[in-house]
């Protein structure tokens, strides 16, 4: 699916989870896999500060994008097939 440049209040549902499932995709081909579960909590929480600051600056647009990489996050952890041992 082509991603449209579309302003983020006139997203879908479908267009925005589409798009988690693009940067989760884009984070995996430029990361690789999570290493460590421990990883995964570092990244999520640093994605949930970028949130945070961008809502309390009452920056709408940037809000919404950071949620978005904070599900693309959250859906990598979840979705990551196999870990490493130890």
């Amino acid at each position: 699916m082509r991603r449209r440049n579309l302003p983020f209040f006139e997203m879908t549902a479908k267009e925005a989870i589409e798009e988690i499932r693009l940067r989760a995709w884009n984070a995996g081909d430029k990361y690789g896999p999570i290493a460590s579960t421990q990883e995964a909590m570092g990244v999520a929480l640093e994605e949930w500060d970028e949130f945070r600051e961008a809502i309390r600056s009452n920056n709408i647009a940037h809000a919404r994008s950071e949620a978005l990489d904070l599900a693309a996050v959250l859906l990598r952890f979840v979705t990551q097939k196999e870990w490493p041992r130890g």
